[in-house]
């Protein structure tokens, strides 16, 4: 039997399987399925700020490398935008973790968590959580990854390089 809210070819509560970036939150209300919330997107940015009214600002959105003088090196600011979105109906809440590792795999940062919480029973309700640093220090060149992780499983990743100035 299939859900009557499922959409063909979504990766709604009613699929049989959890879909890449999605993870299992509890059973579909109509015919016992599992539910999910995704990850919508991730995006580093030289700057961002949420605004009460769910929305968000953004400078310089897009970041595939930060510029440094030398290495180690530190990065003025840096911001980090991702999306969560809820499909199904009925309300739920998710541990939310986003971690910042160096090319080597070693944190950065110590990991932000929260416990995010569906505030109404819209469908496609989304969490926007922006992260934005100072002075954040990079202590080695090459790729860093911010890792995004429902429920302890990783969702999703954004990642930036660092780059020398003055190097091609």
């Amino acid at each position: 039997m299939r859900c009557p809210e499922a959409k063909v070819g979504s990766p709604r509560c009613c699929r049989r399987h959890p879909a890449p970036g999605t993870v299992a939150t509890g059973l579909c209300r109509v015919i016992g399925k599992v539910r999910r919330v995704r990850l919508d997107y991730t995006i580093v940015a030289d700057f961002a700020q949420a605004l009460p009214d769910g929305k968000f600002t953004i400078v310089g959105g897009g970041v595939d490398y930060v510029n440094l003088p030398a290495v180690p090196g530190m990065v003025p600011l840096l911001s980090f935008v991702c999306r969560l979105v809820w499909e199904a109906l009925d309300p739920t809440e998710m541990e939310v973790s986003i971690d910042l590792t160096d090319p080597d795999g070693e944190p950065v940062i110590p990991p932000f968590q929260q416990l995010a919480r569906r505030k109404g029973s819209d469908e496609n309700e989304g969490l926007m959580i922006v992260l934005s640093f100072s002075a954040l220090s990079l202590a080695r060149n090459g790729t860093y990854t911010f890792g995004v992780y429902l429920q302890g499983q990783k969702v999703g990743q954004n990642m930036f390089k660092t780059r020398l100035m003055g190097a091609n």
